[in-house]
C-alpha cells in the first residue's frame, strides 16, 4: 500500500506487509492535488517542486553515471533541472488524478527547504 495521510490513510489494514509512506513532496502536493480536485474538479495540471540541493548532486562538473543532468552544473552554484515521480505517485494514492498531473523540479543551490505548487 502507498499511504498519504488526508487522502487514503483509512485504507491502512494491519495485515499488510509493507506500507510505504511516499515522499515529502507526494505527501505535500496530493492533498492539495485532491482537495482541488474535489472542489473544483481537474482536468490537467503542473505541478512544481524546487528541491534543495543533496548529496547525489556533484560540486564540480562531470559525469554522473546516471541522468545526464546530475553531472553537469556545479550543485552550490547551478540551478539544475530534477526529475521527480511526484505525478505518477499522486496518481495513485488518488487515482481520480491520475495521468492528470504533470510534475517539473529544479534543484537549486540552497541546503535544506523545499517549495512545491500546483
Amino acid at each position: 500500500m502507498s499511504a498519504c495521510l488526508g487522502i487514503n490513510h483509512e485504507k491502512y489494514d494491519n495485515n499488510l506487509k509493507i506500507v510505504s509512506n511516499d515522499s515529502s513532496t507526494t505527501n505535500c502536493l496530493g492533498p492539495l492535488g485532491k482537495d482541488i480536485h474535489d472542489d473544483f474538479g481537474m482536468m490537467e495540471g503542473l505541478m512544481a517542486t524546487v528541491y534543495a540541493i543533496t548529496a547525489t548532486q556533484k560540486i564540480t562538473d562531470g559525469s554522473s553515471g546516471k541522468l545526464w543532468y546530475y553531472g553537469c552544473g556545479a550543485a552550490q552554484k547551478t540551478i539544475i533541472p530534477a526529475s521527480m515521480g511526484t505525478a505518477k505517485a499522486v496518481g495513485k494514492v488518488t487515482p481520480e488524478l491520475n495521468w492528470k498531473l504533470t510534475g517539473m523540479a529544479s534543484q537549486i543551490p540552497n541546503p535544506s527547504s523545499n517549495e512545491s505548487r500546483i
